[in-house]
């Protein structure tokens, strides 16, 4: 019986998410810290860094260190032989970003290289201020001096080493074990993803993605007993090192199928403008309910398309593609999208932190399941058609017509003189057999070349035939 697989997906954040755009929609210091966040976090992942306490000085933020009142919008810097309380606060607020809208971004934007992140813990930010005024060019002027900003985010118990800070009446670890990383084969688990990656490298969008559906779902299984046990600490099992590191022993929950999936995209040259993202939510229908982590998939023909692997794996209700790039039967952003299963509906909800996160145009779904372009190119370096004459003379050129790959319908094969001037055209009807046969009256015109066309758009669909007489 088929059933449908739920997870539990851990709030992001241990403090309120505020509406927070991806990292390439973030501007001000928001960019500038993301930025900088962006590098350090891909330090940890490779294991060059080990620390995940991260300082920012306000140059990082591309601040000038010196103001004066009127760049601060004050009257004065220094009151009474103080410097004045407006002035310190307008140099607070320089330094001001949304710490909370950053994580939820660089979560969003490297879901692989977070691996070590533990979310349930969080993170914690303070700016430490410390100000001096001078007085130079006849007035007062007020800097940073040592001003930092301090950003940690909590590494999880499966990646935590010794070091642990007290801030904020929590504990959090911060810092990468290196032992454990390799204990966990991180590196291997890159390798194996980027090996996925260039095996697939030469097949259509469409295929690609097909193959990393089915690569992952090869690599892994539903893990219901990190699933079903609330008492399991947030770590490998959400995580998409445990399908690709090549141990059948290790399985993840939904946010591992589709952090991979994701990963594999993000490694992926597409011929398309194809885009992966993460989204979470409440998924509700079939044989289960609960909150669930999956994929939007934004395909070249601008819409976008559900993509659920945990359910598209064996014996879930969606397998083995009825949830992958998938159209919704109704529905709309605010309210969810339904969709249709042999063995029942399905409902997904997306949550607060994802409808703030991304705009409503990436969210919006596709009435209907992606349908691949039958013409694309499927990367063996063949045209989707090809020829063979089975008899020439003076008069006409028959022709075989052979489908290598492709849609079947209407073609037009064409011959030209050996000048390039076009001769004739026939009209053949290519079957689900994929075969045809046309004859071209060629009125002793003596040596020529053919190719096929669509009859639709005229396009090219095989290489040229030389010399058929």
């Amino acid at each position: 019986m088929a059933f449908l697989t739920s997870c539990i997906v851990w709030s992001l954040l241990t403090v309120p998410a505020l509406a927070a755009p991806r990292g390439e929609a973030l501007e001000g210091n928001d960019k500038a810290v993301y930025q900088m966040l962006a590098g350090k976090i891909e330090q940890v992942a490779a294991g060059k860094l080990t620390s995940t306490v991260f300082t920012l000085t306000p140059g990082d933020l591309g601040l000038q260190e010196w103001w004066t009142a009127e760049e601060l919008g004050v009257e004065a810097i220094v009151v009474g032989g103080s410097i004045a309380a407006d002035a310190i606060q307008a140099m607070k607020d320089n330094l001001t970003f949304d710490a909370a809208g950053v994580i939820n971004a660089l979560a969003a934007d490297y879901p692989c290289h977070l691996y070590w992140f533990d979310k349930t813990v969080g993170f914690y930010a303070e700016t430490h201020y410390n100000f001096s005024a001078v007085f130079a060019e006849g007035e007062y002027k007020l800097g940073y001096d040592t001003t930092e900003i301090m950003m940690l985010m909590a590494v999880s118990e499966d990646y935590a080493g010794g070091t642990v800070m007290q801030v904020g009446g929590q504990s959090y670890p911060v810092e990468l074990d290196a032992a454990r990383r390799e204990q966990y084969k991180v590196d291997t688990a890159f390798a194996a993803a980027q090996i996925i990656v260039a095996d697939n490298s030469k097949k259509s969008d469409y295929d690609k993605l097909l193959a990393y559906r089915d690569a992952i779902c090869a690599l892994t299984a539903y893990n219901h007993g990190a699933a079903d046990d609330p008492a399991t600490p947030y770590g490998n099992p959400w995580q998409p090192i445990f399908v690709f590191d090549g141990d059948p022993a290790t399985d993840v929950v939904c946010e591992g199928y589709a952090k991979a999936f994701k990963y594999l995209c993000d490694l992926t040259d597409f011929d398309g403008d194809i885009a992966c993202r993460t989204v979470t939510g409440a998924m509700k229908g079939g044989t289960g309910t609960g909150e669930h982590m999956w994929n939007v998939v934004r395909m070249e023909d601008g819409n976008n398309y559900l993509v659920d692997l945990t359910n598209c794996d064996d014996g879930t209700i969606g397998a083995p593609d009825q949830l992958f790039l998938a159209g919704a039967a109704e529905g709309g952003v605010e309210t969810g999208y339904r969709y249709a299963c042999e063995n029942g509906d399905i409902a997904y909800v997306y949550d607060a932190d994802t409808l703030a996160l991304f705009p409503s145009s990436v969210l919006t779904m596709s009435g209907a399941g992606y349908t691949p372009d039958p013409w694309a190119d499927d990367g063996s370096g063949r045209m989707p058609y090809a020829m063979t004459a089975i008899r020439a003379d003076s008069d006409s050129v028959a022709v075989d017509v052979v489908k290598n790959f492709g849609g079947t319908g209407r073609l037009i094969v064409a011959a030209y003189t050996a000048d390039g001037r076009f001769l004739t055209s026939a009209m053949c009807d290519v079957s689900d057999s994929g075969e045809a046969a046309v004859t071209l009256d060629t009125a002793g015109a003596g040596r020529l070349s053919a190719f096929i066309v669509r009859h639709a758009d005229m396009t090219p669909v095989s290489l040229k035939l030389d010399e058929l007489l």
